[in-house]
């Protein structure tokens, strides 16, 4: 999914709407894998973590991946699929994916969301940020 030129307009939106279709289906993996209800059942969530575990470093890279604005920036449509991704990592994960998660290419994805024109874009992005800021603020769970 590699850009070779940003001449061909052709090739540059097939690369962002391909990556926009891995992110929709990463995020279709992480919801579909998370039962309903899962919120209130510790043992449930924790399984459902423990189920989605193996995913989370591809879906780490593609989110990196998609915050490259070299040679081109993201779609805004692309921006808000990855912002709904970061999300539903922060929603189930909490804290312990922010150290991954939180980094300047983040940022500045989410900073480019919160300032789009289209609605969607920026609720989305503006929902992120608030679910990065509560994980952060959160305290760390221990083990005991």
């Amino acid at each position: 999914m590699t850009l070779m030129t940003t001449q061909d307009y052709d090739q540059v939106d097939y690369v962002d709407k391909l990556r926009e279709n891995c992110v929709t289906a990463y995020t279709g993996i992480l919801q579909g894998m998370r039962p309903a209800g899962s919120e209130n059942d510790p043992e449930k969530l924790n399984q459902a973590k423990q189920s989605l575990s193996r995913f989370i470093q591809p879906m780490c890279e593609m989110i990196a991946k998609c915050c490259e604005t070299h040679p081109v920036p993201p779609s805004d449509g692309l921006v808000a699929t990855v912002a709904g991704l970061i999300g539903d990592l922060v929603v189930l994960y909490g804290n312990m994916i922010i150290p991954t998660l939180n980094n300047e290419k983040v940022s500045a994805l989410l900073v480019r969301g919160r300032k789009s024109r289209t609605s969607k874009t920026k609720s989305v992005a503006v929902w992120a940020t608030k679910e990065m800021r509560k994980a952060m603020a959160a305290p760390i769970a221990t083990t005991s």
